[in-house]
């Protein structure tokens, strides 16, 4: 495969394109396991935002 870089055309071998292609996979995957912790977090705080509203709600306090 080969792609224009500049005015010269770079040769890849398929060592190069597996390699390329495994550092792009480390980085989906770290891009997807901090996406699932920040959707985790930010249902956590749902949760506990929700649990204060009750405990308020029991209290009287509207």
């Amino acid at each position: 495969m080969s792609l224009p870089v500049g005015r010269y055309v770079r040769r890849w071998s398929a060592k190069d394109l597996r390699k390329r292609e495994q550092a792009l996979d480390k980085v989906i995957a770290e891009m997807r396991a901090e996406t699932a912790r920040e959707i985790e977090k930010s249902d956590e705080e749902h949760r506990l935002m929700r649990l204060a509203v009750l405990e308020l709600r029991r209290k009287g306090v509207h």
